[in-house]
């Protein structure tokens, strides 16, 4: 197992870095050439084209988690697949996670590098977890978390304790090859509040506030995606809709902060109401319809503005708050919705 974690990790380290330092170069070469946002539909069709070509399209993070839980071969075309895909989507205005890519592209090495030593099925899926692993440590600088990462996210409430050393070790050697290339680790300074009963509570809230959105997201991310295959199957056109439109809104109004708030308002009016309703239910079950339904409406008009100022305040601490707030906001989208009636 040390044999197959440290070729894992050798590889993940490589690729991860280079993914990473592609990734970066990519948005800076955007950021100085604004007119590559045109480029995304072009773009778009290239990755389709790709994806086509090399027979893996559709695949994506659960394929990974299949190869885990039940054995689920991966193609390696995979690799280079998601690795143009997302530097292609930075390079030219989209969106693209880096998280997912670096488990898709982590646990295709890994199961790999596993077949190169002729391993069992039970023992590939080890071997993909420790390219999860290793990929996820190499790109953001955190050995031990993602190994813990690893070994949970493949089945709520599972801990596959048998993968931990395998992880570890493709986790360890992944870092240090990201470091030794010039990838600096993803680090965070907080200051540690006082321990105490309503930072206990507000904690606890924030938690809760987490999941909920987290919910909220997963649903409409769900939701979006069964819309857009069932009204535009074809992908090539599926692509340049979803491209032309990030471009009319970006030229539209406020550039991607317009953008940011569009996806929130269609975030909290998709799949915001109904989840805000089950929750109010849950919480006071004798309330009635009607006063569920203004519940759920102030809770979602609450949000939206919440969610809005904090990105005000993150853009004011920037200090690029001048030149991006000259002209209205919400100029795309319109005003805020109007508040919901009071209900105290």
């Amino acid at each position: 197992w040390l044999a197959v974690a440290l070729v894992t990790g050798v590889c993940c380290g490589v690729v991860g870095s280079l993914f990473h330092i592609g990734v970066e170069r990519a948005t800076e070469l955007r950021e100085q050439h604004p007119w590559l946002l045109w480029c995304l539909p072009a773009a778009g069709l290239v990755i389709v084209a790709f994806y086509k070509l090399t027979k893996t399209e559709g695949q994506g993070t659960n394929d990974i988690i299949d190869a885990v839980h039940h054995g689920k071969p991966l193609s390696i075309w995979l690799l280079p697949a998601i690795f143009l895909g997302t530097i292609l989507t930075h390079l030219c205005g989209g969106s693209a996670g880096r998280e997912g890519a670096a488990l898709q592209m982590g646990g295709t090495i890994g199961r790999h590098a596993g077949n190169l030593f002729n391993l069992d099925d039970r023992d590939l899926r080890t071997a993909t977890m420790a390219g999860m692993a290793a990929f996820f440590s190499a790109l953001f600088g955190t050995p031990l978390t993602a190994t813990v990462f690893a070994i949970v996210v493949i089945s709520i409430g599972v801990v596959y304790h048998v993968a931990f050393i395998p992880c570890l070790t493709a986790s360890l050697v992944a870092y240090w090859i990201s470091v030794e290339l010039g990838v600096a680790p993803t680090r965070f300074s907080v200051a540690a509040p006082e321990l105490e009963k309503l930072m206990l509570l507000r904690v606890a809230v924030l938690g809760v506030g987490c999941a909920l959105v987290s919910v909220l997201l997963c649903r409409t991310l769900h939701f979006a995606e069964h819309q857009m295959k069932k009204r535009l199957p074809n992908a090539w056109l599926r692509v340049l809709v979803g491209g032309g439109a990030v471009i009319g809104l970006v030229l539209g109004g406020d550039g991607e902060h317009a953008v940011l708030y569009i996806q929130i308002d269609v975030l909290l009016a998709e799949a915001g109401q109904v989840g805000l309703e089950q929750v109010v239910g849950a919480l006071v079950p004798d309330i009635s319809a009607e006063d569920r339904r203004a519940a759920a409406a102030l809770a979602e008009h609450a949000a939206l503005q919440l969610v809005k100022q904090i990105h005000h305040a993150a853009v004011a601490a920037a200090g690029v708050g001048d030149h991006i707030h000259k002209s209205k906001l919400l100029s795309v989208h319109g005003a805020l919705p109007p508040a919901p009636p009071d209900l105290s």
